[in-house]
């Protein structure tokens, strides 16, 4: 696995475990939330942009901790949860009247499911760290080994002994064909 499909899929594993935290969130503290049709469209859209949108920052993968995840995990939450309660028809959902931004319910429910989600998005880091080892393991394995001591420099051709004639035109790439004249 490249670096940067791990990069990838480390955004999309945060970005779906937050979306589902929110949403069971909402579900819990909302008497009339209901999905539209198009939900899954929605929520693979998001999904998508959120793979294409980031690119791999720093020189080397480096595994998060269960901390850092749970940090990272608890603001996506906050900010999907502001998100989904300013635009539901954005996430795919159908709201008669808007909810309260914070209820006791949801508070807890997005503590849970952080607390639960970070362990199993530990694991996902531990998984993708071994990816890259079996990856990298694999491609020293099938590369070609050097050949040493038997390439020779190749000759030097003396300018005086090339071969005469007129020094070969730049052929164009582009454009109409020279006229031959």
């Amino acid at each position: 696995m490249s670096r940067q499909h791990a990069f990838a899929l480390r955004r999309l594993l945060l970005f779906v475990a937050a979306l589902v935290a929110t949403l069971g969130a909402h579900a819990l503290s909302a008497d009339d939330l209901r999905l539209v049709p198009a939900a899954p469209l929605a929520w693979g859209s998001l999904a998508a942009l959120t793979v294409l949108a980031g690119r791999p920052r720093g020189p080397a993968w480096r595994r998060r901790s269960a901390p850092e995840i749970l940090v990272r995990l608890t603001a996506l939450q906050a900010v999907l949860h502001c998100a989904i309660t300013a635009a539901p028809w954005a996430f795919g959902l159908g709201v008669h009247h808007r909810p309260a931004l914070l209820t006791p319910v949801a508070l807890i429910a997005h503590g849970v499911a952080a607390v639960v989600l970070t362990a199993l998005l530990a694991r996902a880091e531990r998984l993708l760290s071994l990816a890259q080892a079996v990856a990298r393991a694999v491609r020293a394995a099938l590369a070609p080994a050097p050949v040493r001591g038997r390439h020779h420099a190749l000759a030097l051709v003396d300018a005086r002994r090339a071969p005469g004639g007129p020094a070969p035109r730049r052929v164009r790439a582009r454009g109409p064909p020279v006229l031959a004249g």
